[in-house]
């Protein structure tokens, strides 16, 4: 199977600024901090997997350190944080560059199809690369890729070396793991979104937590946890 990844590289070290920076922007949203769920057996179909934020009730971000100067932070729904809160203009990585005044990048791929999305500090977005089967593969999340930026690559922000888009998805993520992840570089794995938190299994990596949200009000989920795509496909046709 081709590399699928979701991974957000923040210009920041670790720690609890970051950490309250997410409480802060999460909390405008009516997101409630709480603690890690009790763990618990993953299904074949989850919300957290293949669901939007705003159709799901829970939401966990881990965050690692990385290289110096950065930190890696991995999401559950995946693209949360290049998804907008209802009504926003702007993706919510964005809204937490300009709390931090911070750069980040965000490495996307899909069945081997890579999409960077770079932020400047004052919040401004940048999108590059395309994903090939979706339905308008210059479009994500709200956010356009203009034409002559079909072919991922870095325009806007100074990252400590070059990296070759052209290379493949595998050597391009473990190139951008081994510059801004560090000692982290294999934290960039999607395992961390599936197996951690979405089963809440606990974080074994020394300086990582895990922090998770949930939704107050009634259920926004569409779907539940389904055992197979069979069960997925009959809570729709009910």
């Amino acid at each position: 199977m081709a590399l699928w990844e979701n991974t957000v590289y923040l210009g920041c070290e670790a720690g609890e600024r970051v950490a309250q920076a997410l409480i802060d922007s999460f909390a405008a949203e009516g997101m409630q901090p709480v603690p890690p769920p009790a763990p618990r057996e993953r299904q074949t179909v989850e919300p957290m997997q293949y669901a939007g934020a705003l159709d799901n009730d829970l939401w966990a971000v881990a965050l690692f350190p990385g290289a110096p100067g950065w930190c890696v932070l991995k999401s559950a729904p995946l693209d949360l944080l290049v998804e907008r809160a209802a009504g926003a203009t702007q993706m919510r990585l964005a809204q937490l560059c300009l709390r931090l005044n911070r750069i980040a990048l965000h490495f996307a791929c899909y069945d081997g199809d890579i999409m960077l999305t770079e932020v400047a500090r004052n919040g401004e977005v940048l999108l590059s690369g395309i994903h090939t089967p979706g339905s308008d593969p210059l479009c994500r999340h709200g956010e356009t890729v203009a034409e002559e930026h079909y072919r991922p690559g870095l325009r806007r922000l100074g990252l400590p070396g070059p990296v070759d888009f052209s290379a493949g998805a595998e050597r391009a993520s473990a190139a951008l793991g081994e510059m801004l992840g560090g000692p982290n570089a294999a934290a960039r794995d999607n395992g961390v979104c599936v197996q951690t938190l979405i089963e809440h299994l606990p974080l074994p990596t020394p300086g990582a937590h895990a922090l998770y949200f949930r939704w107050p009000g009634p259920s926004r989920e569409r779907f539940t946890a389904s055992t197979s795509w069979a069960q997925y496909a009959a809570q729709h046709s009910a």
